[in-house]
Order: structure tokens, then C-alpha cells, then sequence
């Protein structure tokens, strides 16, 4: 009697412990965001986030006119914490960043430096730091999002992924370099950090940034990993 009494209490006790899924968000209300774009405008941070279109990428769909897999936002602010937060007035959605594939920044936040970006990626717990790292050449972060990618990776962020972490392991020219890599590299003695470039083939606005671009054999445009940017005192790339 003792015994199951004794027993009872403990499974009680355990009981108490277990909170539930007190931080559950459902997938009704979030944004999953899939890549994100750090540019700089008139002194300002302009952020933008590729998001995932559920009615468009699920197996089963409801009928309805094919649309974009993905959206894109652009908020700015003095900071990137701010224009995160001020995205919120447009965005249907909380925006979720857990499963962020890429992070694109332009030459002139990577020139300034990037130390205020890294710093509040890493600390916000929201954040994991397995997505891959590049460096926009020629064009807007913001511009790198907006391309539509070929039908076998509707969604932008993974072709950009894919495409890197495949010729990072059989092309030397490109290296995968994740969040927490990068911070190691810049607090190295001795070390310099370096980043894969990315850039736009072929046309950079109308059809390329429609869904014209993945209906044809040979897109208007395409997404392709170009040079390293090695930091130095500042960033450089080498020639050609």
C-alpha cells in the first residue's frame, strides 16, 4: 500500500514538471523565411526575407491560378533589430526564422562590416547557424532574392543552398562558410575570413524576376556562385 502510494506521489511530481508546449506556434500564424538580404540605403539597414508560399509548395493543392513559391519584404531601419520588427506591418505572418537557408549580404554592408549583423543573428535564439553565408556581387541583396530559380528547386533559398554545398565539396572556387564559421574565422589571429560570391547571369529585372524565367530551357536569368570575397583590412575580390 505504502509502495503504490509512494509511487503515486512521484508520478504526480513528474506530473508538475511537464510545462506542456507552453512556446508551440502553429503553422498557421508563422512565416518561415527561407533566405534573408542585408543591404544599406541612405545610411539605413535594408533587410529583406524570401518566405515561403505554403498554398504553392505543398503536394496537395486547392485549385486556384499557379503563383510565386516565395514572397519577398524589405523593411529599413537605423537598425537591423528595427527593420526586422517594422517588417511585421506587412508581413502577414509572424515572420519565423528557424529555418533560414541563406544569408546574402551586399558588397557595401560587407565592406562597412558586418560584426553588428553577426552579433544579433547569433544571439537571437530564433536563429540557428547552419545556413550558408554569400556575398552579392554586382546587385542588391535585395535583387539576389527576387530571381525565380528552375522548376527542380521552386524555392529560391534551396537552390542557392544546394547549389553551393554540391560545388563546395567537387569545385574548389566556392566554399560553404555557415554563421558560426565566419565568427570563428574574424576572431582568429591570422585568419582571414573568406566568402563565396554571388551573382545575376543574364537579365536582372523584368522576365527574370517573373515566373516567365523557370518556363524556359534556358532562363532569362540565373543565380550563380562567382569568386571568393576575402576579408583583408577591407573586402576584395580577385580579378576576373
Amino acid at each position: 500500500m505504502l509502495r503504490n502510494l509512494g509511487l503515486s506521489i512521484m508520478l504526480i511530481l513528474l506530473l508538475l514538471t511537464a510545462t506542456g508546449c507552453w512556446s508551440r506556434m502553429e503553422l498557421n500564424d508563422i512565416a518561415i523565411v527561407v533566405a534573408l538580404g542585408i543591404d544599406k540605403k541612405d545610411g539605413q539597414y535594408s533587410v529583406s526575407v524570401q518566405l515561403v508560399n505554403p498554398s504553392e509548395v505543398s503536394g496537395k493543392k486547392t485549385g486556384g491560378g499557379k503563383g510565386a513559391p516565395v514572397v519577398t519584404h524589405v523593411a529599413s531601419d537605423a537598425t537591423m533589430f528595427e527593420a526586422i520588427r517594422k517588417m511585421t506591418t506587412n508581413a502577414p505572418r509572424r515572420l519565423y526564422f528557424s529555418h533560414l537557408r541563406m544569408l546574402i549580404l551586399s558588397e557595401q554592408v560587407a565592406k562597412e562590416g558586418v560584426a553588428k549583423a553577426l552579433d544579433l543573428l547569433s544571439r537571437d535564439h530564433e536563429f540557428r547557424s547552419d545556413f550558408y553565408i554569400a556575398v552579392a556581387k554586382g546587385a542588391p541583396a535585395e535583387r539576389i532574392l527576387e530571381i525565380y530559380t528552375a522548376p527542380m528547386e521552386t524555392i529560391p533559398a534551396n537552390k542557392m543552398y544546394k547549389a553551393l554545398d554540391t560545388s563546395s565539396k567537387i569545385w574548389a572556387y566556392s566554399g560553404k562558410v555557415t554563421l558560426d564559421e565566419l565568427i570563428s574565422d574574424m576572431l582568429r589571429v591570422g585568419r582571414q575570413p573568406v566568402l563565396t560570391g554571388i551573382e545575376i547571369v543574364g537579365q536582372r529585372n523584368g522576365a527574370a524576376r517573373s515566373q516567365q524565367n523557370m518556363e524556359r530551357i534556358k532562363p532569362y536569368s540565373v543565380l550563380q556562385f562567382s569568386n571568393l570575397a576575402v576579408y583583408l583590412i577591407k573586402i576584395s575580390w580577385p580579378d576576373g
